[in-house]
């Protein structure tokens, strides 16, 4: 029975265009066989590389941020899903700058705060006392 259901059938409409364009993500799979790969960004957002070029140097990046340049798959609305005749190459993680892998202790980050300190009371005289709850009860 699922022999004679087209998967074509389920899938959106793909346009192929001349157009160049460049994604860039994270290589996340790999077929060396058919020479197919797949990208996604950190927002999930996939592009699948078709007839990759030097995919077996290619292939050694996965699971690294790669930038893939080839002829546009665009959907229906416009989106890209796919490079032709694709050529992948190794390029920095965009959010690496921003990926501190230290985690910080409770105390490690109250002592760095500014304001009073956590351990103990402001200190006020007693007429600043008396001010303050004067102030307060009024």
């Amino acid at each position: 029975m699922s022999a004679r259901i087209h998967a074509e059938t389920w899938t959106s409409k793909r346009v192929q265009t001349d157009t160049v364009m460049t994604a860039k993500g994270r290589l996340e799979k790999v077929d060396l066989r058919s020479h197919e790969f797949r990208i996604r960004d950190d927002v999930g957002n996939a592009v699948d590389l078709h007839h990759v070029d030097a995919d077996a140097v290619a292939g050694k990046l996965v699971g690294q941020w790669v930038a893939a340049t080839g002829r546009a798959l665009l959907n229906g609305s416009g989106r890209l899903v796919a490079l032709e005749e694709a050529k992948v190459q190794a390029v920095d993680d965009p959010a690496e700058p921003y990926a501190d892998r230290t985690i910080a202790s409770v105390e490690a980050l109250l002592a760095g705060a500014p304001g009073p300190n956590p351990a103990g009371a402001i200190d006020l005289d007693d007429a600043e006392l008396a001010a303050f709850l004067e102030a307060a009860t009024s």
